[in-house]
């Protein structure tokens, strides 16, 4: 399974780890820009909404897996190692882009 960043609609923070294993198949994330996970915690803490439960997703995740720069993207893979993610990644980033036209025109109504 792939997705694109680790939050979704703003501050839901996925456990992608807790993902991972109750689906049983790999999850990565895949994203255009370095991941500030410092930036991410400040949000959170910002928001004052789940901050304690949110952060300690940030936490785990960040200690459970490793963001890596590959094929020009920002790649963390979770129950699957990097070197069996490469060479899906150019479908990927096919698929996530087609993803995202369908999303915005959905969201525009078109």
């Amino acid at each position: 399974m792939a997705i694109q960043g680790g939050t979704l609609a703003g501050l839901n923070i996925v456990d992608l780890v807790e993902l991972q294993k109750k689906l049983g198949v790999p999850v990565i994330t895949i994203v255009r820009e370095r991941p500030r996970e410092s930036k991410i915690a400040n949000a959170v803490r910002m928001s004052r909404k789940d901050v304690e439960e949110k952060l300690a997703i940030l936490k785990k995740v960040g200690a459970e897996s490793k963001v890596y720069r590959t094929n020009g993207l920002y790649v963390r893979p979770v129950g699957i190692r990097i070197e069996e993610v490469r060479p899906m990644l150019p479908n990927a980033i096919a698929l996530i882009r087609l993803a995202h036209l369908i999303a915005t025109g959905a969201a525009r109504g078109e």
